[in-house]
């Protein structure tokens, strides 16, 4: 039987009501002081998907992470599978148990779906009982009755985004940039300003550090990309900039997204 978020909140008060009880605390979860970290990176939101679609992402927790939940228009879908490698993860935060394989994933059943706009929704749960939310990331499904969408291959994709940094007030022409690998080689680079596409990018500038660190991948030499963003028409206040790397097999994988303040 499928259950949503609103309806787990409302058995307690059910129950409460039904004993003519006006409040009952343990219908308010105790807050576990513990920061779960982690992102939805696949789809990028507004996307426009059907067939096969897959979602992803990654989540860690201090305790380690008990379980991710999968919610589309706030009904429980799907326990993704977690497990999956993430060295740029685990790079990034060496000291989280499980950071080298913090990826989740699932696959949309399309029998489930219909024509229109959805959100999703990932809850993360550690093992000492604290929970966080992604999203909700909206998108859009189109049924196809030609052909299903293709898997997203499994391919190692590895970068950053280097700028602009976390939390980096701007103004006025701001550089963004990076760098990607990927074993076939990357295809392009999408760039992403709060969910909006502004354009595609090449990874084609000299990056001899990445060169020295991954000498076996395909273009680690020149695998660094920037370009200027215009912020002079964005409003004052936070933004999230997100750059989509697709490989030429076809994989994807999102670098950010990254949270900057424009300030005027």
């Amino acid at each position: 039987m499928a259950h949503s978020i609103d309806s787990i909140r409302s058995v307690c008060l059910l129950t409460a009501l039904s004993l003519g009880i006006a409040f009952v605390p343990a219908c308010r979860p105790k807050p576990v002081p513990e920061e779960i970290l982690g992102a939805i990176d696949v789809p990028t939101p507004g996307r426009v998907l059907d067939g096969q679609a897959v979602v992803a992402g990654w989540a860690l927790a201090k305790s380690g992470v008990d379980k991710i939940s999968l919610y589309i228009d706030r009904q429980f879908v799907d326990f993704p599978s977690g497990g999956g490698n993430r060295p740029d993860i685990a790079r990034l935060y060496p000291n989280y148990p499980g950071s080298a394989n913090a990826a989740w994933s699932t696959t949309l059943d399309p029998e489930k779906m219909t024509d229109g706009p959805h959100e999703i929704i990932v809850q993360a749960k550690a093992k000492s009982g604290a929970l966080r939310q992604f999203g909700p990331l909206p998108f859009k499904w189109r049924v196809s009755s030609r052909h299903a969408a293709k898997e997203i291959p499994l391919e190692p994709i590895l970068g950053n985004l280097d700028a602009p940094q976390p939390g980096a007030m701007v103004r006025g022409s701001t550089v963004v940039g990076g760098w990607v690998i990927a074993e076939t080689g990357v295809q392009r680079i999408a760039l992403y300003v709060d969910g909006q596409f502004v354009r595609f990018e090449v990874a084609e500038e000299k990056r001899p550090d990445i060169a020295k660190m991954y000498p076996a991948f395909p273009g680690s030499s020149n695998a660094g990309w920037t370009t200027a963003l215009d912020t002079s028409s964005m409003s004052d206040g936070e933004h999230q900039i997100l750059a989509q790397v697709k490989t030429k097999s076809g994989a994807i994988r999102n670098l950010g997204p990254v949270t900057f303040r424009v300030v005027h």
